[in-house]
């Protein structure tokens, strides 16, 4: 069965909304036994502690990891061991068929967020996979409102990203975040800072841009990149301050929506 005749099997409409009338289903790739145990068991996942753990260089996370389109680029940074965390069901599957043969990556099918356990509602658009949020709000972008042509609703587990480290058992290097409005609520789940942590920002929102970076900054990092569309900083890329970051946000915010308007922050 496809994956369009499975949501036509359980769908109901409300409004312009489609709901998919199926409980939140776990799914995952790539993880040891050791490390499903601690998924399954917050208790288990308690006993490693997050400031105790050691950095593991290699290690990146990609947050709203889609169909694992990033991995090839984190892979040319030098980032051997790569964890997905994608709630989007209509792309788990192509993210997870991709990850099947991988013996160091993994892919789980949460929600980042800043509580353990929950089940919230997740947007997703059928006919447009790569729009979806845990931010209804984001869904009003003037950017992505016209996109937003048949959207499904489905329910999806939260995972916190202290508890996501204490599940796989080492500190990441690197946590790459691209979750579409949801960065204030994954950054409030993370208490220790990574040695590099990215997240997207939009012109439409300078006040959540300006929110992530002192979200940032309170985990620790000083200094920001803020980079247009996907292009990553090299050695001379000049860094800003918190400051100076949230101005920036402002004068692109006055230009308006357009191309370019839009990337990810890169702190250090």
């Amino acid at each position: 069965m496809s994956i369009r005749q499975a949501i036509d099997r359980h769908l109901s409409r409300v409004g312009s909304f489609i709901y998919l009338r199926l409980p939140f289903k776990p799914e995952h790739v790539g993880l040891t036994e050791e490390q499903l145990g601690r998924l399954a068991s917050p208790d288990a996942a308690d006993a490693f502690q997050v400031p105790a753990l050691p950095v593991d260089p290699s290690l990146a996370f990609d947050i709203g990891a889609y169909s694992g389109n990033s991995i090839e680029r984190l892979e040319s940074l030098g980032y051997s061991k790569i964890i997905c965390l994608e709630a989007n069901p209509l792309v788990f599957r192509t993210l997870r068929r991709k990850l099947r043969h991988s013996r160091t990556h993994a892919a789980i099918r949460r929600a980042a967020s800043d509580i353990d356990g929950e089940d919230i509602s997740f947007v997703v658009d059928v006919n447009h996979p790569w729009l979806s949020t845990a931010d209804p709000t984001w869904m009003t972008n003037p950017r992505h409102a016209p996109l937003f042509t048949q959207t499904l609703s489905v329910r999806a587990n939260t995972i916190t990203l202290d508890s996501l480290i204490s599940v796989i058992g080492s500190m990441p290097s690197y946590i790459k975040i691209d979750v579409e409005g949801y960065e204030p609520a994954v950054l409030r789940g993370l208490s220790r800072r990574p040695k590099i942590l990215s997240f997207e920002w939009v012109s439409e929102s300078p006040a959540r841009n300006c929110d992530n970076v002192l979200g940032a900054e309170r985990l620790g990092f000083t200094q920001f990149t803020p980079m247009v569309e996907e292009e990553a900083p090299s050695a001379n890329t000049p860094r800003m301050t918190s400051t100076d970051c949230c101005t920036y946000f402002h004068q692109v915010s006055l230009r308006g929506s357009r191309k370019g308007g839009w990337g990810n922050v890169w702190c250090w």
